[in-house]
Parts: C-alpha cells; structure tokens; sequence
C-alpha cells in the first residue's frame, strides 16, 4: 500500500495524530488520582484516536488536500488548553469558557447568541457539577487562583 501526500496531511490523519500526542502528553502528566477517571478518559481518547488513523489510512482521497478552517483550528486551541487552565482557574471555569465560546464560534457572536451561549454555559456547568460532585464524588481541580 502506497500513502500519498494527500492521506498523510488529510485532516483525520493529522487529527488522529494531535489526539495521540495530546492524550499520551495528559496521561504522562495527569498526576495520581483517587480514581480512575482522568486515566479512563485520556486512554479512551487515545484508543479513539488510533482508530481515526487507521480510518484514514484506508481511505482513499481523491488527491485533495483537505486544510483546517480557522474555527476548526480555534476548536483544537480550546481543548488543548482547557486542561492547562484547569489547573490555574479551576475545572469548572476553564470549562464554562470552553463551553462559551464554542458555543459563540459555532452560532456566532449576535447579541442574542452571546446571551444563549451564557445561559447555555451557566446551566451545562452547574448540571457538571452537581453530577461530578455529588453524584460521581469526584473532586475536579479547583486550581491555584482559588489560593488567593
């Protein structure tokens, strides 16, 4: 089997390839946890990246390349860092703005969109957290700046 250019930089193969990384990166650094959870889904996410890779090397592109729109480039700049930012402003802030401005990215950012998209947030966040905390009993990081 011959791999063209066109499969090597198609946007499933470099996807499954950024997953990988990012989910081999956070398993390295994901620190021991009371629980499984981070590690379930940091290797799921791994598993699922493989099978991205492996799609795409059977599939046959017709010799185009296929580039990455800006808002798919700003989708994978936001959750590569969310996990960073958990850290420093909490879980549940860094994924309020996740939500936020995914939510704006894909609907667009008219005055009664941005009001969805909080409202939206607000609730998604708040359901989070009562399923995480009361629910699953799992403490998510609180990050540094809850110390001030």
């Amino acid at each position: 089997m011959s791999l063209s250019k066109s499969i090597l930089t198609g946007k499933n193969f470099i996807s499954g390839l950024l997953g990988i990384a990012f989910s081999v990166a956070m398993l390295l650094v994901t620190s021991k946890a009371s629980s499984a959870y981070p590690y379930a889904v940091f290797t799921l996410m791994l598993v699922f990246s493989v099978i991205v890779i492996a799609q795409s090397l059977r599939k046959k592109y017709g010799g185009a390349f296929e580039r990455f729109t800006l808002p798919e480039i700003l989708f994978i700049v936001l959750l590569v860092i969310n996990p960073l930012l958990a850290n420093v402003i909490g879980f549940y802030v860094s994924s309020f703005i996740e939500v936020f401005l995914i939510y704006v990215l894909i609907s667009g950012h008219d005055k009664k969109n941005i009001l969805h998209a909080l409202i939206f947030s607000v609730i998604l966040i708040a359901i989070s957290y009562v399923i995480f905390t009361y629910g699953l009993r799992i403490r998510c990081p609180s990050g540094m700046l809850s110390l001030i």
